[in-house]
Parts: structure tokens; sequence; C-alpha cells
């Protein structure tokens, strides 16, 4: 989870690169959940990229006591890929799951993603170009048309 700190000088989002730019000394390695926990209350913003695509079982320890704490603490999450805690192909939401604002999927989205009783924990859909080329999506006999072709990153719901 990146934690983003709060700027008493200006608004939360109205410098958004400057919000979310990552820095060496906001992203911990394993052992510093203690330090994340104790900062989740000091952000404007948190995003969620905790648990990938492969990921199986729903969180535990520290990561789901970071979900846990992220969902209580009425900061918004931003989730890369998909919510940490989320089926990617089902959609269920395994416990804790995160409930993000907001989801930026890579490609194309998940079916999880677009599960109906996913949404809660999806919030908005956004999925962003990776540079994918075409051939790649005839080769897995998808369509993929012109999703990018007015913007890198489109909103899907």
């Amino acid at each position: 989870m990146v934690l983003t700190h709060r700027s008493p000088e200006r608004p939360s989002y109205e410098h958004v690169g400057e919000a979310v730019r990552i820095r060496a000394d906001e992203v911990r390695g394993e052992g510093d959940e203690r330090d994340a926990l104790a900062r989740l209350e000091d952000c404007d913003l948190v995003i969620d990229a905790l648990l990938g695509y492969s990921v199986d079982g729903p969180p535990r320890g520290p990561v789901a006591e970071l979900i846990t704490r992220a969902n209580a603490g009425g900061r918004p999450i931003l989730a890369l890929d998909l919510p940490s805690g989320l089926d990617p192909d089902s959609g269920e939401a395994l416990a804790p799951c995160v409930r993000a604002e907001a989801t930026l999927t890579l490609a194309l989205p998940k079916r999880g993603l677009l599960a109906p009783g996913a949404q809660p924990y999806v919030g908005t859909l956004w999925v962003g170009d990776i540079g994918v080329p075409p051939s790649v999506w005839e080769r897995f006999g998808l369509s993929v048309g012109a999703l990018f072709a007015r913007a890198p990153v489109v909103e899907v719901r």
C-alpha cells in the first residue's frame, strides 16, 4: 500500500501528480507494516497494490490488517489492477477486501471486476493501455477495437 502524506498547505487533490508520486521513504518493504498502519491516519489517498492477480485465498496477517484499517480510515482508496481481496475471475469479495473509490486495471478488465457483486469494492472502473499490440489480442481471439483511440486511460463504468 502506498501512503501519500497530507500537505497542510494545499487541498488534497490540487496537485494529483504530486499527491500520488512514490518516494523511497513512502514505500516500505516487508516488516514495516506497523509504520504503514500508523501512517494510514496521516494521508490523503491510499493506493492499494498489496495483492496481485494470482493470489489464492483471503488476505491474512498484516495484509489483512492493512486492508481493514484502510477501509475504516475514511480516505479514498485507488486500487491498482484489482482491489486486494477481490477474486479476479468471479468477483467474489474475500474477507477482508479493499473498498476502492476507483480501480485502475491494466490492458483489459478482469472478469471479476465486471461482476455485479464486485462494484462496491471496485468503485469507478478505469482501464489503462499498457501497449499490448493488436496481434496479441487477435491471437487470443479478442477484438478490442479502438478502446484506447481517444485516451490511454478510459472509464469502463
